[in-house]
C-alpha cells in the first residue's frame, strides 16, 4: 500500500472523528441551548428566592406524558446542602431528555416557586 494512500485513510478517520464529536456537543448540553433548560416549580423544601448552584440530581420521576400537549411531567429530587428539593416541570423528550442521575444543575427560585433549572453537567442519562 502507498504511504500517500495511508496517511489519506488516516486522515479521513481523524475528520470523522472531529466531526462526531462537533455534532455530539449540543446534544451532551452545551452551555446556552436550549437542552439543558427546564422550567417548573419547586413542590418541596421552603426555598427562598435565589440561585442555588451545583446541585446533584438524585432522581426522575413520574414522567408522564399528557396526550394533550405531548408533554412530559416529571419530577426531580435535587441535593442542596443537607436537604432534598423537589422539583417538577414540563418538557418535550424529542427536545430534550429528562435531567437524570448524576446530572449538575444550577437551580432559581422565584416568585410563589416557581423555578428554572440549568443543567450544567449531563451525565449521559434521562428518558
Amino acid at each position: 500500500m502507498k504511504r500517500s494512500l495511508i496517511y489519506g485513510v488516516i486522515a479521513a478517520a481523524i475528520a470523522a472523528a472531529i466531526g462526531i464529536y462537533l455534532y455530539m456537543l449540543p446534544q451532551a448540553g452545551a452551555s446556552g441551548s436550549g437542552f439543558d433548560t427546564f422550567n417548573g416549580k419547586v413542590v418541596s423544601g421552603a426555598l427562598d428566592q435565589q440561585v442555588y448552584t451545583g446541585l446533584s440530581v438524585l432522581s426522575d420521576e413520574g414522567c408522564t406524558v399528557d396526550q394533550r400537549t405531548g408533554l412530559s411531567n416529571c419530577t426531580s429530587q435535587l441535593k442542596a446542602g443537607s436537604g432534598i428539593i423537589s422539583f417538577n416541570y414540563e418538557h418535550d423528550m424529542m427536545e430534550k431528555p429528562c435531567l437524570s442521575l448524576g446530572d449538575k444543575v444550577d437551580l432559581q427560585v422565584t416568585e410563589g416557586g416557581a423555578a428554572v433549572v440549568r443543567r450544567i453537567y449531563w451525565a449521559g442519562g434521562g428518558a
